[in-house]
């Protein structure tokens, strides 16, 4: 996988964020302590310092973002690795960028 940029970390912040204050707010805790986990559990998965299981944890709690990062790069529409044709949905000869 390829290293993630500023852009991608930005994406998987705001998803993870979002995904657990809405789970949070949807078992009836506040939306703040979705965002604390998510927050925490973003830092565990990055810190290498600490228990592997723990940070297992915290990458599934982490996964949202980092699903949502991973789907953004293999559409190549999305990505804007395609041409104009391509991306609208019709055929095109060009190869991908």
């Amino acid at each position: 996988m390829k290293q993630f940029t500023d852009t991608d970390f930005v994406i998987a912040a705001s998803v993870n964020v979002l995904t657990l204050r809405a789970i949070a707010a949807g078992v009836g805790a506040p939306g703040w302590a979705g965002a604390m986990i998510a927050a925490a559990a973003m830092a565990i998965a990055g810190d290498e310092e600490i228990d592997p299981q723990l940070r297992k944890i915290a990458g599934a709690l982490s996964s949202p973002g980092a699903v949502t990062v991973q789907i953004l790069r293999d559409n190549p529409q999305l990505a804007g690795d395609c041409c104009s044709p391509c991306a609208a949905g019709k055929p095109c000869n060009e190869p991908p960028k």
